[in-house]
């Protein structure tokens, strides 16, 4: 039976969209499922940073790499520095308070629950059914290794998708505080400002610019009193970075960090990632707002001096307005085929590089197609 088009955009039926999405989800599952060393993430990976980070919001510990070190070794938690604005540690201290373990299941289940709260927004921007949406959100492989590692990506997610359900409906208040509030995460809050810039949301620009002043404000107090944190953080995140990079450069999907798996030179590979922003911006400002808002997290992540494959759930936009474009007999296959190369790239070795083709290769295809309405004369009426 074939679902409705304007609510299952797929030509295949809802309980087939569930289950090819439930395997998509349980190939991308199956580090944790048969690697007995990945269940104890509370301890070793990103969420043992997040709760140090959050039992130690609002000492001068939190900003200082070598202190926050110490103090997760001696709390037998894995060592590394918190990497976000200061304040955002404030959202991690409740679950500070609980075991590691508790802490993690708590945060995974919150992470889960946001993810399905953003596959609601997308529904309402984009006309699908919201039993389609949540099956879209939980299928894509990046979804849900974000959750299993303990990461925050739900987070930018579903504020990614409250910006562009608000610029459709020229809600430039609601996209300004959404955008702002990204900044907890600066490298994927950096593309929708600049969007912002591009299209003139002088109102929602100025909100962001107020939501910057209140994560500074905030990080004043999560840092101890530190009124000096951004020099500490930029200095932890110019010392981290290469270090970060250097453990796991088979993780390298953006072409920055492709760039410098190869041996280029980070500043290099920066420049070239500036490259690809002033190239999409033009095309962003001309654009519909609901193609610019889907497309330029995409433009962002592939542009990325930073993001591992987690992060590439924030491709999930562009994901969406794809299927609204792509006209059957192709949408079915090309979006199954994406969805299935994904799962499949995220636990087979160099498989990463099916998330490169997706980003680099979405990004690069609507920068050429789209690149003509940017340097026209004439302006060119919006697509939607």
């Amino acid at each position: 039976m074939r679902a409705d088009a304007g609510r299952n955009p797929l030509a295949i039926s809802l309980e087939r969209v569930w289950l090819y999405g439930a395997a998509c989800a349980t190939v991308a599952s199956l580090p944790f499922i048969l690697l007995p060393w990945f269940h104890d993430v509370a301890y070793r990976y990103d969420f043992a940073c997040f709760w140090s980070a959050g039992a130690n919001a609002g000492t001068t510990t939190l900003t200082d790499p070598q202190r926050l070190r110490e103090w997760a070794a001696t709390h037998h938690m894995i060592a590394q520095p918190f990497s976000y604005p200061p304040a955002f540690a404030w959202f991690y201290a409740p679950l500070s308070r609980l075991p590691p373990m508790r802490g993690l299941a708590v945060e995974e289940l919150l992470m889960t629950a946001i993810f399905a709260i953003a596959a609601l927004l997308a529904a309402r921007t984009y006309g699908f059914g919201k039993l389609f949406s949540i099956a879209a959100v939980l299928a894509w492989a990046p979804t849900v290794s974000s959750i299993e590692v303990g990461q925050n990506t739900a987070l930018a997610v579903a504020l990614i998708f409250v910006a562009g359900w608000a610029l459709t409906r020229n809600r430039s208040g609601v996209a300004g505080l959404a955008v702002g509030l990204l900044l907890y995460k600066p490298t994927v809050a950096l593309p929708l400002v600049l969007l912002l810039l591009a299209r003139k949301e002088w109102r929602a620009i100025g909100i962001t610019a107020l939501c910057a002043a209140g994560w500074y404000v905030a990080s004043v107090a999560a840092s101890g009193g530190d009124l000096f944190w951004p020099r500490s953080y930029l200095q932890t995140v110019t010392w981290w970075l290469p270090l970060d990079f250097a453990g796991g450069p088979s993780k390298a999907f953006t072409i920055p960090t492709m760039l410098m798996a190869l041996g280029v030179h980070w500043q290099t590979a920066w420049t070239i990632g500036v490259v690809i922003l002033a190239l999409a911006l033009p095309i962003a400002a001309r654009v519909s707002a609901i193609e610019a808002a889907s497309v330029m997290p995409l433009v962002g992540l592939t542009a990325s001096i930073h993001a591992w494959p987690y992060d590439a759930a924030t491709a999930l936009p562009a994901v969406f307005f794809a299927m609204t474009r792509l006209r059957e007999p192709w949408r079915t296959p090309v979006i199954a085929a994406i969805y299935l190369g994904v799962a499949l790239g995220m636990v087979v070795q160099h498989g990463v590089f099916a998330l490169a083709a997706v980003c680099g290769g979405g990004t690069a295809l609507w920068v050429w197609s789209r690149f003509p309405m940017a340097v026209s004369v004439v302006p060119e009426r919006p697509i939607c």
